[in-house]
């Protein structure tokens, strides 16, 4: 469970009450016992995976992202961006394929692999949608925003362009309790944001400037993608797909993926 603890230590591109619910699954399974979690990583695990429908590859984004998913987050529908990466490769690579439509329906994730997969699809040959018909918020709307054309359903959720990480110290709560801890390090920076050191200054400002440089990559290649968006607009506010396309944040509103993958067709 390691990894999968950890990845709330990093930058994530994702919306904050996403972020809440995605720790809380995770700390419940690691309370399984030995034998549940046996019994659990032995379970098939079949997420929504890329299908073509008459020359039209439909590439589904349904949940949090992240890099390098366990079974244990396949479990909660957590996506991996390497897989979305594949698929990607794999429609691009398929003659009978004429356009690519990313199916998203996503609060965000980490942000470890989301500009790379961000950068994959504006890279692509072939046409590319993006559509959401629920939410395509921080590290989802990243990856959206690279394809030649982003629609929504006009009540779709759409934006928050920023980056969160938490931070939870337990040594004042160990040191109310009698609990003496002692954390050893080389440096000081060695120890930001360790859950067993309280938190100090010098700590949190190295760690926001992380979060910050996180934010520039996000704001810079949504604002080269999509430079209709104000820069006012970049900095968490999300919209309904209606008010989306006032913004810049999409071009145009869709009932539907059916409607969406017409439209690719036809490209």
């Amino acid at each position: 469970m390691i990894k999968e603890l950890l990845r709330f230590r990093e930058p994530l591109l994702i919306m904050a009450e996403a972020a809440q619910v995605w720790l809380e699954q995770v700390n419940r399974i690691a309370a399984i016992d030995s034998k549940r979690a046996a019994d659990i990583l032995g379970q098939q695990i079949e997420l929504p995976a890329m299908r073509i429908e008459s020359g039209v590859a439909i590439v589904p984004i349904h949940g949090v992202v992240a890099q390098g998913v366990s079974g244990f987050e396949k479990l909660f529908g957590v996506v991996d961006l390497r897989d979305v990466a594949a698929e990607i490769r794999e429609a691009e690579a398929d003659e009978t394929v004429s356009a690519i439509v990313l199916d998203i329906d996503s609060p965000g994730g980490a942000y470890n692999g989301t500009p790379e997969l961000a950068e994959q699809v504006a890279a692509a040959s072939k046409p590319t949608f993006a559509f959401t018909a629920g939410v395509a918020a921080s590290a989802a709307y990243m990856i959206g925003s690279g394809a030649d054309n982003f629609l929504a359903s006009p009540s779709a959720t759409v934006g928050q362009v920023g980056t969160v990480a938490v931070y939870q110290s337990m040594a004042k709560e160990l040191e109310t309790r009698g609990v003496a801890v002692t954390v050893i390090a080389s440096d000081s920076l060695k120890v930001a944001g360790h859950p067993l050191v309280e938190m100090t200054p010098e700590h949190f400002d190295f760690l926001k400037s992380r979060i910050m440089q996180a934010t520039e990559v996000f704001r810079g290649f949504v604002s080269e993608q999509r430079p209709t968006i104000e820069e006012s607009n970049l900095h968490g506010q999300f919209y309904f797909g209606s008010e989306a396309v006032k913004n810049g944040f999409i071009d145009a509103t869709a009932a539907n993926l059916a409607e969406v993958v017409q439209f690719a067709r036809q490209s």
